[in-house]
């Protein structure tokens, strides 16, 4: 055998050996979408679902007021890629958002040594993601790579977050209720005026412990 076909069949190998031991999920998108967008995903830990029920679904309705489609998905699946694969299955239906209600997953992004949260993962739905820390193939599950594949490096929806679980209070469950029942609260826009000065002589009070208006 000649020099340079071994030399080929060599690279060849070490190039397999590594596609195979580079860990990441393949993720497959398509980047079609109805002409005039407004649908909208809301992720509810499963685990809460039951006790917020009436909440989410008032919310629900709340978002469809705002002139968008919405449906509610209780979710169980701690993998962030099949999070985001859901969310792609579901971008041809016209989303443009996603709100996550409860703890679900989270991915994180290493940038040299710096670790943080990074729901941009969730957005960018044509990017390409993965973990390349070594050593190979021992991966420690955090992405701390990303590149434009074959779409672009912006996101194609937006993503929220509602979860007071982060904060010291002791009842979840209750906080849950009391964010939805005030987002539910409707503004009396012909009063906005009353609450700015109402909030204003409030503020002032508290500077100087007095005001005349």
């Amino acid at each position: 055998m000649k020099k340079s076909n071994k030399i080929l069949i060599v690279l060849v190998l070490c190039i397999i050996f590594i596609g195979a031991t580079i860990p990441f999920t393949l993720i497959n998108f398509s980047g079609t979408q109805p002409p005039q967008p407004n649908y909208v995903r809301i992720y509810v830990n499963s685990t809460i679902y039951d006790q917020l029920y009436s909440e989410i679904t008032q919310y629900k309705q709340d978002v469809i007021n705002q002139g968008y489609t919405a449906d509610i998905i209780a979710w169980s699946n701690n993998s962030i890629y099949d999070l985001k694969q859901d969310l792609i299955n579901s971008y041809s239906q016209g989303l443009v958002g996603a709100v996550l209600i409860g703890q679900l997953p989270i991915a994180q992004f290493d940038y040299l040594g710096s670790i943080f949260a990074c729901d941009f993962f969730f957005m960018d739905l044509d990017g390409f993601w993965f973990d390349a820390n070594p050593p190979i193939p021992l991966n420690d599950g955090i992405l701390d790579y990303h590149d434009n594949s074959t779409g672009d490096l912006y996101p194609e929806i937006w993503i929220g977050r509602i979860n007071p679980e982060c904060l010291t209070i002791t009842n979840y469950t209750q906080a849950y209720k009391d964010y939805f029942n005030r987002n539910h609260m409707p503004i009396e826009l012909a009063h906005f005026p009353a609450l700015i000065k109402h909030y204003y002589i409030s503020m002032i009070r508290g500077l100087d412990g007095g005001v005349s208006i």
